[in-house]
């Protein structure tokens, strides 16, 4: 059984929340991002691709309303779920809107 670290698991948050604010951009754009393309944002960030392998990714945008994420995703060995929702503080896409992450990462 792996080891995993708090600086693995870190990066991981990380990864994650980096690749949901290039997202965010693109949906404050508004531009549609699928699956693949958030897999491919998220591998960008990702500096060691054979730590993280990314199982499942359910992304949901509707209109004006708060785009989520649910990533399933195995990394180190472990499975960990993590669930991300933008946050914006005057609750409508703007391209001058700031994007706050909220981020839920739990072990599988």
């Amino acid at each position: 059984m792996s080891f995993f670290s708090k600086q693995e698991f870190q990066k991981f948050k990380g990864t994650l929340e980096h690749a949901l604010h290039k997202t965010a951009k693109l949906a404050v754009k508004g531009q549609m991002v699928n699956q693949l393309q958030f897999k491919l944002i998220m591998e960008e960030h990702w500096l060691d691709s054979s730590l993280c392998a990314i199982d499942k990714i359910t992304y949901t945008f509707k209109g004006n309303r708060t785009p989520s994420f649910k990533v399933t995703c195995s990394v180190s060995g472990k499975s960990f779920v993590g669930t991300f929702y933008l946050r914006l503080p005057d609750g409508k896409f703007q391209s001058n809107s700031p994007i706050v992450c909220d981020v839920n990462v739990l072990e599988k």
